[in-house]
């Protein structure tokens, strides 16, 4: 059950996990073997800001099959309007920490003209079949991290290429301590170069978005169940006089970023930002509106 994701207000491009250092597990969260029993019953991740909703949604059936779906929306006139949806069947085996995920049915639909309800479903036929992924359980069965890896899939590989999370339905044990995020989080894409990093400090975080038009936000933020929510940011750009992106790729806080004219040049991020934020020693996992890495405390 992997989101397929889709360019909405917010313009980011897909990224996907596979740098081979951001797979190890800390010593302070040991994932135990994951029975089908452990994951039975209703999933869920959703992320609201101020100008949308992203809502996950999982349910798994004692037998391994399971219903997903996927929906955003935008908010309009202080209701989010679905304009995007996705929903998969399939069925789920478990082999130690190894979670066959066989999709039967993909299909999607977008609310272009009239209500989504009756807008036409598309099958995606690409996402129809067998894929792999190592599967954990933290916070006493609370959070659900499945890592997609590439072939051979083995329980100890390192080539993860895409992570799902999801958080049991009414759990009330979720993650809401500040001081366990404090501190630099990176996400290497390939090689040394950062992609992604967030550096919380108190109630205040920075958030650097890599690759072409990198992008650093700021704002003060809150933090329950395991979601990071920003309120209102402000975005930074560091570039020479022609324009192009001059980054620190090894460490992109200690670059010259000037905040961004804001007549010349919009703010997708001016009224927030969401994530989920999970971690495992210094290892975590996170999920964005439109990525999902996972971050290395430096």
């Amino acid at each position: 059950m992997k989101r397929t994701f889709v360019w909405a207000l917010i313009a980011m491009p897909l990224l996907a996990a596979c740098d081979d250092e951001k797979v190890n597990n800390d010593e302070n969260q040991t994932p135990a073997q994951v029975t089908m029993q452990d994951i039975t019953g209703a999933w869920h991740l959703t992320l609201v800001s101020a100008d949308e909703v992203n809502a996950d949604s999982l349910l798994i059936s004692s037998n391994g099959l399971y219903t997903y779906v996927y929906t955003l929306s935008p908010i309009k006139n202080g209701q989010p309007n679905p304009f995007y949806q996705q929903v998969e069947d399939g069925e789920l085996t478990i082999n130690g920490n190894l979670l066959i995920d066989n999709v039967t049915m993909s299909k999607e639909r977008y609310a272009t003209i009239s209500d989504i309800e009756y807008a036409w479903w598309d099958t995606i036929y690409d996402r129809i079949g067998k894929d792999t992924a190592r599967i954990s359980l933290y916070y006493d069965g609370s959070v659900m991290i499945q890592e997609y890896l590439n072939s051979p899939a083995t329980p100890t590989s390192k080539d993860v290429r895409y992570i799902s999370m999801f958080f049991r339905q009414r759990a009330t044990n979720l993650p809401s301590d500040k001081s366990t995020l404090q501190g630099t989080w990176y996400w290497k894409e390939k090689g040394d170069a950062v992609t992604v990093a967030v550096r919380f400090s108190a109630d205040n975080v920075e958030v650097y978005l890599g690759r072409a038009g990198a992008t650093l936000l700021k704002g003060a933020y809150t933090f329950k169940d395991g979601i990071v929510s920003v309120g209102k940011t402000t975005k930074y750009v560091s570039r020479d006089s022609d324009g192009n992106d001059v980054i620190n790729p090894n460490n992109p806080f200690d670059s010259q970023w000037q905040p961004i004219d804001t007549e010349k040049e919009d703010n997708f991020y001016e009224n927030g930002l969401t994530f989920a934020f999970i971690i495992n020693g210094k290892t975590a996992y996170s999920q964005f509106a439109s990525y999902a890495p996972i971050f290395i405390k430096q």
